[in-house]
């Protein structure tokens, strides 16, 4: 009797654990239609030897909450003859605001810079291309780059611009608003 007494309470335990613990969701498992993606060069017009930021951003509209999502590290884009593509570390951003209609809203970028430059004067298209990200295949829209030579231009001006920040010290990774 003691045998039978202890299988009932193994089981009662069991069910009471599978009744309290809700599975967990697919870290990585994305809705593709709430999902952007942007891809620029900025600026997009440049002198040769120039450095240039081409940047891949996956902008997620996540509803709820704890949505939590781990992008990969690094995505290879298309190399283009006459360019220097060198990725740098990925970044996120996450806005979240609530309505209490509709609940939590969290808009989640994750952009993927690319450090570009050109050594010689012309036009240089990325064409659009296809990409997996987080298991899901998306159309990429291409991005263009003018390289000019102003060096031979008589008519070329001279632009001082005037960088202020709201505070004297930055740290690496911190976000700041200049003007």
């Amino acid at each position: 009797m003691q045998l039978h007494s202890s299988v009932k309470y193994i089981l009662f335990c069991l069910f009471a654990l599978s009744a309290t613990v809700a599975p967990l969701p697919a870290q990585n498992s994305i809705d593709p239609s709430q999902v952007q993606v942007q891809f620029s060069f900025q600026p997009n017009i440049v002198e040769p030897g120039q450095f240039t930021t081409l940047a891949l951003a996956f902008v997620h509209e996540i509803r709820g909450v704890n949505q939590s999502l781990r992008p990969p590290g690094r995505i290879d884009i298309p190399q283009v003859a006459g360019l220097k593509i060198d990725p740098m570390a990925y970044s996120t951003s996450r806005e979240t605001s609530f309505n209490s209609l509709t609940g939590q809203r969290t808009v989640l970028t994750i952009t993927y810079p690319y450090r570009v430059s050109a050594q010689s004067p012309g036009f240089y298209t990325i064409s659009p291309f296809v990409i997996e990200y987080m298991g899901t295949t998306f159309n990429v829209a291409g991005a263009s780059l003018e390289v000019i030579d102003t060096s031979n231009n008589s008519q070329a001006e001279s632009v001082i611009m005037e960088l202020i920040m709201p505070q004297e010290r930055v740290y690496v990774g911190e976000t700041v608003k200049a003007t």
